[in-house]
């Protein structure tokens, strides 16, 4: 799958699950950030649907050390799994 591809599906998911309207210009931005302002619920929770649709298991890891923190960082630890 190509990084734009995976990018474009994590903003859709995105999108849908918190009703916001992001595209490519945020997808550098903190999760936590003002401009996508999600709680730390809802970061659970993207987190498992990204698993769900992904078919993957994120590395406990990724998440200590913050790197599952960004949309594009998103995509760079899904694309290092497949």
């Amino acid at each position: 799958m190509e990084r734009e591809e995976v990018v474009k599906k994590l903003i859709n998911m995105f999108n849908d699950m918190f009703n916001k309207k992001i595209d490519n210009t945020m997808s550098d931005e903190h999760y936590f950030s003002n401009k996508l302002g999600i709680s730390p619920r809802e970061l659970v929770y993207y987190f498992l649907e990204v698993e769900t649709q992904y078919g993957v298991r994120i590395p406990e890891k990724c998440i200590a050390d913050g790197s599952f923190c960004t949309i594009n960082k998103t995509a760079d630890i899904l694309l290092s799994l497949n």
